[in-house]
């Protein structure tokens, strides 16, 4: 019976599956792919009738226009941003200087906890006001990120080191801790001058802007 030949697993490895992986994930990479909705994308505006009867304030047709603010979390970015920023994440980190060494039990517990602190600030999950979709997006505003406690490759592993582990990418994977919210610019108007119009059009923005937005939550 022949022994399996299997190929050590080094760190470039892990660097080049990791990055791929973050690649296909993200939504708003070289352009929006299409399951993006139309209410989470720059430039995003609708119109709508405020009022009693229909959109009348005293006979007056009252609309309001609900535009997305701009807003950087929401833009598209490229695969080489992307890829410079992870690059120079794990080379700050001290791993792409071991690019080519074959990973050590310690080391992988390394790598991971890494990954979850680069994930944690980098994968949003985004969300609108008039959509239900849920779509993952590239931060590439916040680059501050958790820090991480570096161990030497030869340390022995324990079992609370594979908790911690876990628990960082459960944390990762599960939680949405962070909230934030983009805003609508709002904007009212009427078919004629008619102050009842104006008025109540402005009375109804104040009460409406707070509760329209657009959410992402930070994948924590």
């Amino acid at each position: 019976m022949s022994t399996p030949n299997y190929s050590p697993l080094t760190y470039q490895t892990l660097i080049d599956s990791t990055l791929s992986t973050i690649l296909s994930l993200v939504q708003n990479k070289d352009g929006y792919s299409s399951s993006v909705p139309a209410e989470v994308k720059p430039g995003y505006s609708i119109t709508t009738t405020i009022g009693r009867s229909g959109g009348l304030v005293n006979g007056t047709p009252c609309y309001f226009t609900f535009t997305l603010s701009a807003d950087t979390h929401l833009n598209t970015v490229t695969t080489e941003t992307i890829t410079n920023e992870f690059n120079q994440f794990m080379t700050d980190r001290g791993i792409m200087a071991k690019a080519s060494s074959v990973v050590t039990t310690r080391g992988l517990i390394n790598f991971f906890n890494n990954i979850a602190a680069f994930c944690s600030v980098k994968l949003i999950l985004v969300t609108g006001q008039n959509t239900a979709s849920k779509v993952m997006f590239y931060n590439q505003v916040e680059n501050t990120y958790p820090v991480t406690s570096p161990t030497q490759e030869n340390e022995l592993v324990s079992a609370t080191d594979f908790n911690s582990m876990l628990n960082a990418l459960n944390s990762t994977i599960n939680n949405a801790t962070k909230l934030y919210i983009a805003r609508y610019t709002i904007s009212s108007s009427s078919s004629s001058s008619s102050s009842s119009c104006s008025s109540s059009c402005s009375s109804s923005s104040s009460s409406s802007s707070s509760s329209t937005y657009i959410a992402y939550f930070n994948l924590d």
